[in-house]
């Protein structure tokens, strides 16, 4: 017991001495001019003026459920897809004006197999916040005019349609990562809000469901 207790001491000691000379060296070194800095060149940092950016978000989903009630099953599958592409010019440092334009398409193949399809098209303006020569805050607004068409079978035959036209304004604060010269990802959070939003039904039109979501958005974009 005496052996093992002296060993677990001078093994001890023997760490607190290793990590003291690690800690003294080099930086205690006339040499040593500290860690090495990352810096970028003009033509490599993001954000300059005269830059154009192109950045899509995507997002694709498809599902398959299969469920069993009592006295029989059904199986329900499905698909949605969504797309924002957009380009920005930096009209100054770190400040840029662009548009974008959006695809979203679901569909449920089950019941009366509804299904929405919409577009999506608008300005937004964004300003760069750079924090390192690898990292940076990049939040846009922007507000676009949304058009979407609802379909749904008919329990008399045919289909159903409603016609929805929406004005909507969103937020998104993503924070960048460039990995790479002219490259990058971000990823941040994201707040979208109709404004106005009118639906139209056999020709009558009315109020509209209107929209607002919040969540967390993934893209990726390049720059020249």
């Amino acid at each position: 017991m005496k052996t093992s207790f002296l060993a677990l001491t001078v093994l001890g000691l023997s760490l607190v001495a290793g990590l003291a000379r690690a800690q003294s060296f080099p930086t205690t070194a006339p040499e040593f001019q500290g860690p090495p800095v990352v810096s970028l060149t003009a033509n490599e940092r993001f954000g300059n003026k005269g830059q154009l950016v192109l950045t899509g978000a995507m997002d694709v989903n498809f599902t398959y459920d299969s469920i069993k009630v009592p006295g029989g099953g059904n199986s329900v599958s499905t698909t949605d897809i969504n797309a924002l592409p957009s380009l920005d010019y930096f009209v100054a440092q770190d400040v840029s004006l662009g548009g974008f334009f959006g695809v979203q398409y679901s569909k449920v193949d089950s019941g009366v197999h509804p299904s929405t399809l919409a577009f999506l098209v608008g300005p937004q303006i964004g300003v760069n916040i750079q924090a390192s020569p690898r990292a940076s805050l990049y939040p846009r607004l922007g507000v676009g005019y949304r058009r979407s068409t609802d379909k749904q079978d008919s329990t008399l035959g045919g289909s159903d349609k409603i016609d929805t036209d929406s004005v909507r304004v969103f937020l998104f604060a993503p924070i960048m990562a460039h990995l790479a010269p002219h490259f990058f990802v971000g990823f941040g959070p994201m707040l979208s809000i109709d404004l106005v939003s009118k639906a139209k039904v056999d020709g009558k039109s009315s109020d509209g469901v209107k929209h607002r979501i919040f969540g967390v958005q993934l893209e990726v974009g390049g720059w020249k």
